[in-house]
């Protein structure tokens, strides 16, 4: 899992404005994933209920799998884990995510034809 934050909405929009933000003033990886996860939950003063990981906290998170069908991310068999997640920060799109969970339930599941999106 990737990404934290209380809607599919407010994940996409944070994405686009953080990804915006890394490439005009080149923040570092690290950054832009803290600026879409534990960042965005304080800056929307949700931090004690979404943004990471912790026991008790909303699991709002998207599955990314960096190598899916049609991906615009190469990958060459060589790259550690975290070169791949710095593919998938600057370069990974919609094509890169495998499913979307929200509250803890799954609501979008690409690799199932049986979506749930409400």
């Amino acid at each position: 899992p990737i990404i934290s934050c209380t809607s599919l909405a407010l994940v996409l929009y944070a994405m686009c404005c953080v990804l915006a933000a890394a490439a005009a003033s080149w923040l570092s990886t690290k950054e832009v994933f803290h600026l879409a996860t534990q960042g965005g939950a304080e800056a929307l003063g949700m931090g004690d209920v979404v943004g990471n990981f912790v026991v008790g906290k909303k699991l709002d998170c998207v599955v990314v799998d960096v190598n899916a069908p049609d991906s615009p991310i190469d990958s060459f068999g060589e790259e550690t884990v975290y070169n791949l997640f710095e593919k998938f920060v600057y370069i990974g799109d919609d094509r890169n995510i495998s499913q979307v969970l929200v509250d803890g339930k799954v609501v979008l599941d690409n690799n199932n034809s049986n979506n749930n999106n409400n």
